[in-house]
């Protein structure tokens, strides 16, 4: 597996309530980094975290592998959603060429309650899921049949290129695969 640089995270309370097991964020600038995939294409994805926050401030990033400079660049992004309702999550897949739109999770998990949330790309079907708490949320059709190429680093908890969009709570078994769960 790939293992992610910790900056300025903190350790607290796991959804068990074992401490020391979750990772903390402040909603201003910290985050885990993964280095970029080198020369791995993905041709479906799924990321998978358990979250917990209360705060509504809008496009709190959950993982984002992109650089707010570079439009052009292939992305895969999940984030706390100011693109849909206050609180609800959202993904989007970009192939670089055009952007496709967010799907917005009609469910909120904004709540102060433990969420698992679980985001997916098919290339094959072209479908893009969100699924939350193991049940499927929302899914709809991409037009994105090429695989992906995610040049720049992975954040976990924020965006490269928007200081304002950081995440405020708790992230705790972060996973990312180079498939699509079912």
């Amino acid at each position: 597996g790939n293992d992610g640089e910790v900056k300025g995270v903190t350790l607290s309370e796991d959804r068990h309530g074992e401490g020391g097991k979750t990772y903390e964020f402040d909603g201003e600038s910290n985050r885990i980094e993964i280095k970029p995939f080198d020369s791995q294409a993905f041709s479906s994805i799924t990321f998978s975290a358990w979250i917990c926050t209360q705060d509504k401030r809008p496009a709190m990033h959950i993982f984002a592998n992109f650089n707010r400079g570079d439009r052009s660049a292939q992305r895969f992004h999940v984030l706390l959603s100011g693109i849909g309702p206050a609180g609800h999550c959202a993904v989007q897949v970009d192939d670089g060429v055009g952007s496709q739109p967010y799907l917005v999770a009609n469910k909120s998990t904004s709540d102060k309650q433990w969420h698992q949330i679980i985001a997916t790309w098919d290339s094959i079907d072209g479908t893009l899921s969100i699924y939350l708490d193991g049940e499927q949320d929302a899914s709809r059709d991409v037009s994105i049949k090429s695989s992906l190429n995610l040049k720049y680093p992975i954040w976990i908890g924020g965006q490269n290129g928007f200081g304002d969009r950081h995440f405020k709570g708790q992230i705790d078994d972060i996973r990312i695969y180079n498939r699509a769960l079912s």
